[in-house]
């Protein structure tokens, strides 16, 4: 059908199409389709927890028997957790500009050891 976008989400299956005359979901693209609809706001809030950083350092009395000064581990995480109703789409992104709006944002494990003799 001309004007129809082939690389849709999953959600988009059950949209109008002639055959399909969906009462939930209107057409995907299309040429002609300038009616002015609610249908795509949404609520944008969402929380994130976007950094967190847990660590311990040793004592210095238990350092000093292993002849260090200092010794620290921790773990630390990035985009661990999104809590939005916004199905599909990051709620930070910017929108427009040609960007791929339903990558998510990569969560990021680390961990680590500082030692100083």
């Amino acid at each position: 059908m001309p004007g129809d976008r082939n690389n849709a989400l999953s959600y988009w299956i059950g949209r109008w199409t002639p055959e399909n005359p969906s009462e939930t979901l209107p057409r995907l693209g299309g040429v002609n389709n300038t009616v002015t609809s609610s249908f795509y706001v949404q609520d944008m809030s969402y929380l994130r927890l976007r950094n967190i950083e847990l660590g311990y350092t040793f004592p210095s009395e238990l350092s000093k028997v292993a002849l260090m000064k200092r010794a620290r581990i921790f773990v630390s995480g990035q985009n661990l957790l999104t809590f939005t109703k916004v199905e599909n789409f990051d709620p930070e992104r910017q929108r427009g500009g040609g960007t791929d709006l339903t990558t998510p944002l990569y969560k990021v494990i680390s961990a680590g050891v500082n030692l100083k003799f």
